[in-house]
């Protein structure tokens, strides 16, 4: 799961959503190690209304979804 608190380290304002199983796909090629149906971007993906309450939806396409993240 996403911590807060390090987004706000990080200074990151904004979360983009992609299609989860090419992001899913891709990181586990980067990581040589399998991606799990629970992992964060199939929550922003597939269930966007569950996300933590820190991330706010404020727009979507047909391909993406956009998150403002709140301060904590």
């Amino acid at each position: 799961m996403v911590a807060p608190s390090g987004l706000k380290r990080q200074n990151v304002r904004w979360v983009i959503a992609y299609d989860a199983d090419r992001v899913a796909r891709n990181s586990a090629q980067i990581l040589e190690h399998p991606i799990s149906q629970n992992a964060f971007c199939y929550l922003l993906d597939h269930r966007p209304s569950e996300v933590p309450p820190f991330l706010r939806p404020v727009a979507q396409t047909g391909r993406f979804k956009l998150f403002r993240v709140l301060n904590p």
